[in-house]
């Protein structure tokens, strides 16, 4: 629900944050502190994004209109502060959650991952969604992409996370900011590092007993991605 008194981009932001939150909380329940605060960061990267994307929007909009020079420069200073700021967030993140990754210790043998539930809840959500059918063959390229690097095992996912986060910053220092196309890249790769880190769920019920339904990992990310593509855009 839209709250009166803030702006747009702040209702944006707090709506990301809102609809986040089952995800955040989940990893603050598990007892692995590096994960939660990897997450806690990450989100807060990608809602600084998405303030920025929402300010350069604004500066283009004045671009195609009145052109007034004072304005284009306000929105562009905004849009690139708001953008550095999630870089600097992100670098953090990364930095902190790769020491940790490194110092996992080695899983002990076990079968590959069973995905299946997963992925067929996540569907459902993305079936759901208010969105064009070309974005829910995109959601569900990224869920594939995902559960296929994290079903050898639970640090092949770690590390994917970790990998897709780095790229999430590489773009996000492209001079188009990965800004392009109806989902646009930048949010692609954020959206693999979301469901990468509810895929955790079914690691930690075969190495960890600590089991959640399936149902509810896939929607606790589903909420995250919905507001990340909805609210920023």
């Amino acid at each position: 629900m839209e709250n009166q008194i803030l702006n747009r981009e702040q209702n944006a932001t707090l709506d990301f944050h809102l609809m986040s939150s089952p995800l955040l909380m989940s990893t603050k329940c598990i007892g692995e502190q590096e994960l939660s605060d990897f997450l806690e960061a990450f989100l807060d990267s990608c809602s600084l994004f998405g303030q920025s994307e929402l300010y350069y929007r604004t500066k283009g909009r004045i671009e195609n209109s009145t052109g007034e020079q004072d304005l284009i420069d306000y929105y562009a200073g905004l849009g690139q502060q708001y953008n550095q700021k999630g870089i600097d967030v992100l670098t953090i993140a990364i930095n902190d959650f790769q020491e940790y990754v490194n110092n996992l210790p080695p899983n002990p043998p076990h079968p590959p991952a069973d995905f299946s539930n997963f992925v067929q809840e996540s569907k459902f959500f993305y079936e759901g969604l208010e969105i064009k059918p070309v974005d829910v063959t995109k959601l569900i390229n990224v869920l594939n992409e995902t559960v296929n690097a994290g079903t050898p095992s639970e640090i092949e996912l770690y590390n994917y996370i970790l990998s897709k986060a780095n790229e999430l910053k590489t773009v996000r220092q492209s001079p188009d900011r990965g800004a392009v196309d109806n989902i646009p890249w930048w949010k692609i790769v954020a959206i693999a590092v979301i469901i990468g880190i509810a895929a955790l769920e079914i690691w930690r019920c075969i190495f960890r007993n600590r089991c959640s339904k399936t149902e509810k990992a896939a929607y606790k990310a589903g909420y995250t991605i919905a507001g990340l593509v909805l609210k920023f855009c």
